[in-house]
């Protein structure tokens, strides 16, 4: 091909930049093929990033309809270092004192300094055989059998993979096996078995454990817990004790979160802001009128219009619940202008908060349960009627993985972007050849010529020689 190549346009003039643009003439439909590739790659590429933000907004929405996004308690503690409390929804605002008298401890057992050959490793076998008991107060006390391939730290291990129901758990220190019960507090741990003496734990002294005490608000009464985690005091309030004792009460001010509450509805418009703001983006259909006009990705798709509009009158429309007059988003202090941009007044937000809570947790969260019977089966049907669960079933019949509308459409942009690859394939296929056809004609040609004008050249020799003798 290089040679034939080499030949052609010698003669004819035909070059390969003519063949090109013969061959660039014929791929007007290559062209369309590929500029409508590029556009469903656009479209589907918008449609992925409409689904991201819609799934952001589902979890900002999502976070609306917990149990502590309207009911958050803070703390603030006095004196840090000597315990930490955390507050539920459940607790109540006020102040109280604590005062921590003691912390709840582990009964120990230190057993005595194992007396090992020299150069004996723990992981080494320790020789002897035999059987070793263990157990703590109500619980289950376990039996390890000895043998004598095994060593000190597999005899730790195997105490330890019981200790669940022995309630007995091991470790070494400096050859000194210690035993300590799972549970806090006065907790005796039992040992027996033939190996109990060899393994240091026979007539040796126990360092019981001791529950955790503290008094609240001076209260007399001292309470007492076999734990450093106390939950059973105060209804919601959960206190881990560090240090013991305090020099002083400290003092506890559990309050209501309000900037808690109000970021997470701040959070949430500030999302369907974006997510307005993009879906306006790829609808936008520029201005007909200039030649140059550019338009969104997705300007007249139809299911993005029908959203843009549905989540606009979500945010604008009054909820069926049991409070009527505040039972609208405006009523908490979210209004969406003419431009369709959505705004929070954070003052009137906590003023809602503060007069009554659950009328703004009502508001994104509301469900209403009808009982019937079908068949004598009894039937419970649940209205989802809360503004948070109406956006969230609205956004799942598009972002949902295998039936949203956004997964059809990804699975129909495939399909397309697929068979555009085929038809492009085929396309420049049928290019190549006709290419290949040209050069083999053209330099079929010059060939051609070059042969007509050696036969000239030949004849013309042979007059010449003619005309030469016949002088």
């Amino acid at each position: 091909m290089a040679s034939s190549m080499n030949i052609m346009g010698t003669y004819s003039g035909i070059t390969m930049e003519t063949v090109e643009q013969l061959i660039s003439a014929e791929s007007g439909k290559l062209t369309k093929f590929t500029g409508e590739q590029t556009s469903l790659k656009a479209e589907q590429s918008a449609w992925k990033d409409v689904q991201t933000r819609l799934t952001n907004l589902t979890d900002k929405m999502n976070a609306l309809t917990k149990p502590a996004a309207f009911d958050a308690k803070k703390v603030a503690l006095s004196q840090e270092g000597k315990f930490t409390l955390s507050a539920s929804p459940d607790a109540l605002s006020g102040d109280f004192s604590i005062e921590v008298k003691q912390l709840a401890t582990r009964t120990q057992v230190v057993g005595k300094k194992l007396e090992l050959a020299e150069d004996t490793k723990l992981s080494s076998a320790w020789g002897k055989t035999g059987k070793l008991t263990v157990g703590s107060a109500g619980k289950k006390a376990q039996t390890i059998t000895i043998a004598a391939t095994d060593s000190i730290e597999s005899i730790i291990d195997r105490i330890n993979e019981g200790t669940k129901d022995s309630g007995v758990s091991a470790v070494i220190i400096d050859n000194h096996i210690v035993l300590q019960s799972s549970e806090y507090g006065d907790k005796e741990v039992a040992i027996s078995g033939s190996v109990a003496s060899d393994l240091g734990l026979a007539d040796v002294q126990t360092k019981k454990g001791q529950s955790a005490s503290l008094t609240v608000n001076g209260i007399d009464d001292i309470i007492t817990r076999d734990s450093n985690e106390i939950s059973d005091i105060m209804e919601g309030v959960t206190i881990t004790l560090l240090q013991a004792p305090t020099t002083e009460d400290v003092s506890v001010k559990i309050t209501d979160d309000l900037e808690a509450s109000t970021q997470l509805v701040q959070d949430f418009v500030d999302q369907y802001n974006s997510t307005m703001s993009f879906i306006k983006t790829q609808l936008d259909v520029g201005d007909p009128s200039q030649a140059n006009n550019k338009t969104g990705s997705l300007a007249g798709d139809s299911s993005l219009v029908r959203l843009q509009s549905q989540l606009r009158g979500l945010l604008t429309q009054p909820v069926v619940n049991d409070h009527k007059g505040k039972n609208t988003p405006s009523a908490i202090g979210i209004t969406v202008d003419r431009y369709g941009v959505a705004s929070l007044d954070k003052t009137k937000l906590e003023t809602a908060l503060k007069d009554n809570s659950k009328i703004v947790s009502d508001l994104f969260n509301y469900t209403v349960e009808t009982k019937s019977e079908a068949d004598g089966t009894p039937v419970i049907k649940k209205d989802e009627l809360g503004l948070a669960q109406k956006f969230n079933a609205l956004l799942n019949t598009f972002t949902d993985s295998k039936e949203g509308i956004i997964a059809t459409k990804n699975e129909t942009y495939d399909k397309m972007i697929k068979d555009l690859d085929k038809r492009i394939s085929v396309f420049n296929e049928r290019l190549d050849a006709k290419r290949t056809r040209y050069i083999e004609q053209f330099t079929a040609l010059d060939i051609a010529m070059m042969e007509a004008e050696s036969q000239i050249n030949y004849l013309m020799s042979q007059v010449n020689s003619t005309s030469s003798n016949n002088k």
